[in-house]
């Protein structure tokens, strides 16, 4: 079955190096920037022939050459060139054929985002990519409509993420990835076919969120005999990894996004110290309790701005995870002296440096606010204002905040204590 295999990835990928590089509706060769690639006209698409850059960490296949969709890569495009320090690799939507072992030269490769839309011919193309990088990361974009049959076979992947959005995994898919410890296979994903993570000597979890998920035979044979199915109670899932494998069945009760998740608080006002308010996790009645059902982390928790708390599900009751997000303010500031000038006033702010871009200076003719007029004052060092062409002899009530721009939205403290001054004639 094996020798079959490899003569028809043969005859596929010769046949179609010939169309493309001898056929009589292919033009010749052409050249954009590192690429060589060759059009079909009759087609109306474009196959890259050769790469000739090197020294890049990043490599994003094109979409489109010489306004030609790029759809296949030729047997042995990446030979002359040095592909050692190649870390990311992207795959465009486009492509639909890849040659036999396309990607050998990437040994030290870390991440591919392959977002192929429809490609079929990938036999062996990523079969010693990534060999001398430690651990390899594929990631299958929502683009994705089925992983290709053979796409990873006995190749040294180590993490697989598949998007949402994928219906099904090919035949042979990852058969032999020994160094595949886990995967999670989306709700989207409809059929498994046959043999698609036989024999991944590593594989210790798989959590399958599609409760009618068909699994062919076969598909996990020659796993780990303590590998664990993670599935929802009832339907075909659990029936069929009942039915065909002898691994210990896990089942998930609910999303962990179901139930109903609050901070103690959401508001704070920078101290230069980090802060974690305290998560609740309630299903229905019921608190569940961090570190049995669930694990917490804070991002971005100190500095002014939005801050991040991940709650992570844990243990077997529970599957996924709920960002929620709290707001950390600048420190405010008072009003040092509010001075008459005439038809207007002179107002002085006390300086604040910490996590502060600037202040804000607002005057009204009455205590709410009311049609109020705002100032601006940029930076730091600027700490006086002058209130001018205002009416004469009326009282005018001011207060001032300051404000802080991270990522190009501005966060505010709150209002000082309000000052009243009356204007001069």
């Amino acid at each position: 079955m094996k020798k079959i295999k490899i003569l028809l990835a043969l005859l596929i990928t010769l046949t179609a190096v010939t169309a493309y590089l001898c056929g009589n509706a292919c033009a010749a060769n052409r050249i954009s920037g590192n690429w060589g690639y060759t059009v079909d006209e009759e087609e109306g698409t474009a196959g890259i022939r050769n790469y000739i850059g090197s020294g890049n960490t990043s490599l994003t296949i094109p979409s489109s050459l010489g306004g030609y969709p790029v759809t296949w890569i030729a047997y042995g495009a990446f030979d002359d060139s040095d592909m050692s320090s190649v870390d990311t690799l992207t795959i465009p939507k486009s492509i639909r054929h890849i040659g036999l072992e396309e990607f050998d030269r990437f040994k030290n490769i870390r991440r591919i985002n392959f977002n192929a839309e429809e490609c079929s011919d990938v036999f062996d193309a990523f079969k010693t990519a990534g060999k001398s990088s430690g651990s390899l990361q594929v990631v299958f974009g929502p683009s994705v409509r089925e992983i290709p049959h053979d796409c990873f076979a006995n190749s040294y992947v180590s993490s697989v993420i598949i998007s949402n959005g994928v219906k099904g995994i090919g035949v042979d898919a990852f058969r032999g990835c020994s160094k595949l410890t886990s995967v999670t296979i989306p709700k989207s994903v409809t059929y498994l076919y046959s043999e698609a993570f036989r024999n991944c000597k590593g594989l210790k979890k798989v959590t399958i969120l599609n409760r009618n998920l068909d699994i062919s035979a076969w598909c996990f044979n020659d796993c780990p005999s303590d590998m664990v199915i993670r599935c929802y109670r009832g339907g075909a899932t659990a029936r069929n990894a009942k039915e065909l494998y002898k691994c210990r069945i896990s089942y998930i009760d609910k999303l962990i996004s179901s139930c109903k998740t609050n901070l103690s608080k959401t508001g704070f006002v920078y101290s230069g110290k980090v802060f974690t308010p305290a998560v609740t996790v309630k299903d229905g009645s019921v608190t569940l309790t961090k570190g049995t059902h669930y694990t917490v982390t804070y991002q971005k928790n100190k500095a002014v701005g939005t801050a991040t708390v991940t709650v992570k599900s844990k243990g077997s009751s529970y599957y996924g995870t709920v960002k929620k997000t709290f707001t950390i303010k600048p420190k405010g500031t008072v009003i040092r002296k509010v001075a008459p000038i005439s038809k207007g006033f002179a107002v002085a702010v006390k300086k604040q440096t910490v996590q502060t871009s600037g202040y804000q200076v607002q005057y009204a003719l009455n205590r709410a606010f009311k049609n109020a007029v705002t100032k601006n004052l940029k930076g730091t060092k600027r700490t006086k204002a002058i209130c001018k062409k205002l009416k004469a002899k009326k009282k005018y009530y001011v207060r001032v905040r300051t404000y802080k721009t991270v990522s190009g939205k501005k966060y505010y403290s709150t209002w000082s204590k309000v000052k009243a001054v009356t204007t001069k004639k």
